[in-house]
């Protein structure tokens, strides 16, 4: 197809670019994508005959062309095809303030001395408005034969072209350039020196990619010694990254220096760029920089030592380990820590037995990152012998490892004094515990009195308990001890149970439920709610339609919608489980709990239900969600169908917060609309199909078609004044006149969304006749979608369902012969009801006439427009 475009000659391409419009203006993709089309076409190796002519079309198409984002769409597409041709049209551009930034972009990224030139003739006469795009470009190109009149500009009294000197200059890496930098540090405003910093940088970086390697480096140290203050430590860094950038491994004595610096966040740069530092004799400099430096910086020199990994640090490391001050032997540990891995290990676990929380933090630490063999090995060699805190530290490697081998020593350890030693012993038993030890552990269960171990022991013991093999058996002795504990200690064997399932467990939790104890039956209640199997389902139903306690209405809920999604469950049982309990809730929290598993149930009967909870204001936000999850399709499931769908969909749309689901939501509900055969009144992006209005029906039909075709023209003209396409939204300014169908209808079904502000007043007019109500509810309190301008036939909906003045609503529209029906955010509204001609009070509705968006002099938008001819 390019071919044959090109080959038609300069014609058809002015043709395209003639129906070019501003973006929003109207529709004019299919030129854009041509225009495309062409360009790639003719941009190709060996087409440059080609090329040429299309450019020289596309500078013509420029010359004529108003709008300014129409030239810049035109200078892009000359840009792409590229070559010498587009150089010289484009040259013409850059005196014309409105298209200077634009054709100067375009020659920047064009790029070769042809285009360097282009920008820098142009430089030489340009008004200030052009100005700063010829010299951003210029600077883009890091033109050196520019450097001259940059420098000239530099010294401007314009800001902005004094600015855009400066920057293009900074990028040009021209050592002549320096003077300029010089004067902004002295002369120029404060707004401006506070950006030398980062154009000094610049200039220093682009001095050093072409070579100039001591006119950066005096840049870098010139930063260096002049910005340091505290808050400018970070320009600072960046200085130092210069240097050590241009120097490499001779930067070592720079760093040294800088390390003495009171500023620690500038040390801690000084340091990491010292790590990275591929250079193993500099060791020695930092070890001997060590021995000679404040107490607080040796911590920092060390952990920079340790990330560097050079071996020959390893005695100055191990040295610390023993120094006097506790940042240093951490630091040490640290580096030691990471130079050596495991091999560390022996050196660092005698600080169990003298070190620090901080220090022993460091040693147990290094056993867990340790492999398990070695960590469980070395934990169990030291246990006995180190003091609380250290064995408080190897209590917990051996439970994080599970070192059930070492149960019994933790065993022994429970209720060992200091206090907190046999409390990290018994926490440490869900850890180590095995299947054997459960009746060890009962017997500490029931012979404990302090209910601070109550949750430790029922950790153990759920531990413990799912070693045995067999599902049924494991619970058998917290059973046994539940039918005699007394009534608190039954309670805390209840809440084991859930981790654990099994049919015997669960009769007895049921049971418990029917508990003389109030503190028993609640338990009971809970660990019912947190059953792991399916099976508990129909019990919990049970218990929610039985009870009357909301607590415990709530924890059946909770458990029925969560274990309605077991895998095991059929989704007829799903559907029953849920059915039933979203009719047995009494409170809209209940519904609350069950609508985010009533979502997962893909069903007309779910869906419905799920859509009747959007009329509750409380539970709008979740049901929603639900609606999608049921209605929308998903990898390998289908959504569902139908128009009982689109509705719900829409319904819920106004109440869903994040824009991709909204997106999703309309663009499933366009599709099915589309499988029910509706059609797009509206394309989301122009004014196609849609034209002003002209008077009344009865008017109309009186005026010839010369006067009609002139009156239209004249109402289009106002039309595209104050209405627009916006974010795939028809909107109405609120001044100017209604927006009407280009065709004319008879029968039809429509669906359209629409949203007004406070007070807000429009309608829907049907065969050209008024009308479907629209108006703010907060005003009208009747609502929207009536008949308004009915006399003998009902005029007034049936009942208010407008959805938040600000948000959207949706009707659908049937219209039979002269009877209507509507429905708004899916309730019906207006049920059957004859609508009156109100143009010819003693005529019935006309057979056919256009649809009408009013407009009445507040503005409002219009989306998802579809209709269905019947």
């Amino acid at each position: 197809m390019a071919a044959e475009l090109i080959a038609l000659g300069p014609g058809a391409v002015a043709g395209l670019c003639g129906r070019l419009v501003p973006a929003g203006a109207a529709d004019d993709a299919p030129a854009r994508f041509a225009l495309d089309a062409l360009v790639v076409h003719a941009a190709r190796p060996g087409a440059e005959a080609e090329r040429n002519a299309l450019v020289k079309a596309l500078a013509e198409a420029l010359k004529s062309a108003t709008p300014t984002e129409v030239k810049a769409f035109l200078i892009d597409e000359i840009r792409r095809a590229g070559g010498r041709e587009a150089v010289r049209r484009l040259s013409d551009c850059l005196k014309d303030a409105r298209t200077a930034e634009a054709a100067a972009g375009a020659l920047a990224s064009i790029g070769g001395e042809e285009a360097e030139r282009a920008l820098l003739r142009a430089l030489n006469g340009a008004t200030r408005e052009t100005k700063p795009a010829l010299i951003q470009a210029l600077g883009r190109m890091r033109s050196l034969r520019a450097v001259p009149s940059l420098l000239a500009c530099s010294g401007s009294g314009d800001d902005a072209v004094r600015l855009a000197a400066l920057e293009a200059l900074a990028s040009s890496g021209d050592p002549g350039a320096a003077s300029a930098f010089e004067r902004v540090r002295l002369l120029a405003p404060a707004a401006e020196r506070m950006k030398i910093p980062s154009l000094l940088l610049l200039f220093g970086r682009r001095l050093f990619e072409n070579g100039e390697r001591e006119p950066a480096l005096e840049i870098g140290r010139g930063v260096i010694g002049s910005f340091v203050h505290p808050s400018e430590s970070q320009i600072r860094a960046q200085g130092l990254s210069l240097v050590c950038d241009i120097l490499g491994p001779a930067a070592l004595d720079t760093l040294l220096e800088a390390v003495d610096s009171g500023d620690k966040d500038y040390r801690a740069h000084a340091l990491a760029l010292a790590a990275a530092l591929p250079a193993p004799e500099s060791t020695g400099r930092w070890l001997e920089k060590l021995n000679d430096t404040a107490p607080e910086i040796r911590p920092e020199i060390l952990v920079m030592l340790g990330r560097r990994g050079d071996p020959a640090a390893l005695p100055a490391v191990r040295s610390g380990l023993g120094d006097a001050a506790p940042g240093v032997r951490l630091a040490s540990m640290a580096a030691l820590r990471r130079m050596a891995g495991d091999d560390a290990i022996p050196e660092l676990t005698p600080f169990l037995y003298t070190g620090s929380p901080e220090e022993i933090a460091v040693v147990k630490d290094a056993l867990l990152a340790a492999p398990s063999a070695l960590a469980i090995a070395e934990s169990a060699r030291l246990l006995d012998a180190a003091p609380t805190s250290g064995k408080i530290a190897l209590i917990e490697v051996l439970a994080a490892r599970g070192a059930q081998d070492q149960a019994d020593r933790i065993f022994d350890l429970v209720g060992a004094e200091p206090p907190e030693l046999g409390r990290a012993a018994l926490g440490a038993l869900a850890g180590v515990s095995r299947a054997q030890d459960l009746p060890r552990l009962m017997e500490i269960f029931l012979g404990s009195g302090n209910p601070a171990d109550a949750a430790p022991l029922q950790n153990a013991l759920a531990a413990a308990a799912l070693r045995v093999p067999d599902p049924e058996r494991r619970t058998d002795p917290i059973l046994a001890a539940v039918a005699y504990a007394t009534p608190g200690k039954r309670a805390d064997l209840l809440r084991v149970l859930p981790r654990l399932g099994g049919s015997k467990a669960l009769g007895v939790t049921l049971a418990a439920t029917r508990d003389a104890d109030p503190l028993v039956q609640a338990v009971a209640v809970y660990a019912l709610s947190r059953w792991p199997e399916a099976s508990a389902l129909d019990p919990l139903l049970v218990l929610f339609k039985a009870s009357s306690d909301l607590k415990t209405r709530n924890l059946a809920a909770q458990g029925i919608a969560r274990l309605s999604g077991d895998a095991s469950l059929k989704p007829d049982d799903r559907r029953r489980v849920l059915a039933e309990a979203w009719d047995t809730a009494l409170q809209a929290g209940e519904r609350k709990i069950l609508l985010p598993a009533l979502g997962e149930v893909r069903s007309p009967e779910s869906l419905a239900l799920a859509a009747a909870a959007l009329d509750d204001p409380g539970l709008r936000d979740v049901a929603a969600e639900a609606v999608l999850r049921i209605a929308l399709p998903r990898p390998g499931v289908q959504g569902l169908e139908g128009l009982e769908t689109v509705i719900a969909l829409k319904k819920a749309v106004p109440f869903l917060g994040v824009e991709h689901d909204i997106r999703r939501a309309e663009a499933h509900a366009a599709a099915l609309l589309a499988d029910e055969g509706f059609v797009p009144l509206f394309d989301g992006r122009t004014l196609a199909g849609w034209k002003g209005l002209v008077g009344d029906p009865p008017a109309r039909a009186r005026m010839t078609a010369d006067a009609l075709r002139r009156a239209q023209e004249a109402a289009d003209e106002d039309m595209r004044r104050h209405w627009r396409a916006v974010d795939g939204a028809l909107a109405f300014d609120g001044q100017g006149h209604s927006l009407c169908t280009a065709r004319d209808y008879a029968d039809f079904e429509l669906f359209l969304d629409w949203k007004i502000e406070p007070q807000g007043d429009s309608g829907v007019y049907l065969r050209g006749s008024p009308q479907v109500q629209i108006w703010d509810p907060a005003r009208w309190p009747e609502g929207s979608g009536g008949l308004y301008n009915n006399l003998t036939h009902p005029s007034k909906p049936l009942r208010p369902a407008d959805n938040p003045v600000g948000t959207w609503n949706t009707f659908r529209i049937r219209m039979t012969g002269e009877r209507v029906t509507v429905w708004l955010n899916g309730d019906l509204v207006v049920d059957d009801v004859v609508m009156e001609n109100y143009w010819e009070r003693d005529k019935p509705i006309y057979p056919t006439g256009q649809l009408e968006l009013q407009a009445h002099s507040t503005p409002l938008a219009f989306k998802n427009i579809f209709i269905r001819v019947r």
